[in-house]
């Protein structure tokens, strides 16, 4: 499903989605790059991902964001930006593998603004989802895994939907084994990618639909890459 531009008519006032154009892709972001700046955080995503979270955000609209992975903070504010618009609220759960990129004391501040509680704690230890599903118990909410274990995060935020509660999933792959020239060990490949056989069977168990699919890069010899998949708990 490729991403549609909503009617102008349903965008919050004073929301604007990331502009995107065919071309603007890339495989992948180094957050050094100037280039990748979005409201002053380096955003590991492209545009055309932020473009893709956004238009689903606009169509569904969450009340409440559990973001697993807040890394250097890119996606993290325009969830934020979303959130202070909508008068919404955003949990970004981060372990401080990726935080050195930019250091969660600073981005701390540059999300002080924005309703925003960062969580540095283990991902998937009891205490850290005890308050996701504290904070998930209102609300439709969103949960997008892009943390450390993917298959686990998906699984876990699954068994707490509620209907209408919308599960997102980055780096989605049609196999994990279908990875290109990545180079990457098996073992990382089956956390830091969803397998489509994994996400087949959580859709099942927990009788979900797709309301968003979407591939997000190819390489040079037509091998995608990275794909985003939009899950939700049918009413």
């Amino acid at each position: 499903m490729k991403a549609e531009v909503v009617d102008k008519s349903l965008h919050p006032e004073g929301w604007e989605t990331p502009h995107y154009e065919p071309g603007m892709d890339r495989e992948w972001l180094p957050t050094s790059d100037p280039n990748v700046r979005f409201f002053d955080s380096y955003s590991m995503h492209s545009i055309r991902e932020l473009y893709c979270i956004s238009e689903i955000c606009q169509s569904h609209v969450p009340e409440r964001i559990v973001e697993y992975g807040t890394a250097s903070g890119g996606l993290t504010r325009l969830l934020g930006r979303w959130a202070l618009i909508t008068d919404a609220k955003v949990l970004s759960i981060e372990n401080n593998t990726y935080a050195g990129l930019l250091g969660l004391d600073k981005l701390a501040k540059l999300l002080e603004e924005l309703p925003i509680e960062l969580l540095k704690a283990n991902e998937y230890d009891q205490t850290t989802f005890d308050r996701v599903q504290e904070f998930a118990a209102e609300g439709k909410t969103m949960f997008y895994c892009d943390g450390g274990n993917k298959p686990l995060e998906l699984r876990s935020c699954a068994s707490i939907l509620k209907p209408g509660d919308l599960l997102v999933t980055h780096d989605y792959m049609p196999e994990v084994t279908n990875l290109g020239d990545i180079n990457l060990p098996k073992l990382l490949a089956e956390v830091a990618f969803i397998p489509k056989r994994k996400a087949d069977a959580v859709i099942e168990k927990y009788n979900l639909k797709k309301v968003f699919e979407n591939y997000l890069g190819e390489n040079e010899d037509g091998v995608r890459l990275t794909r985003l998949l939009a899950l939700q708990l049918k009413e």
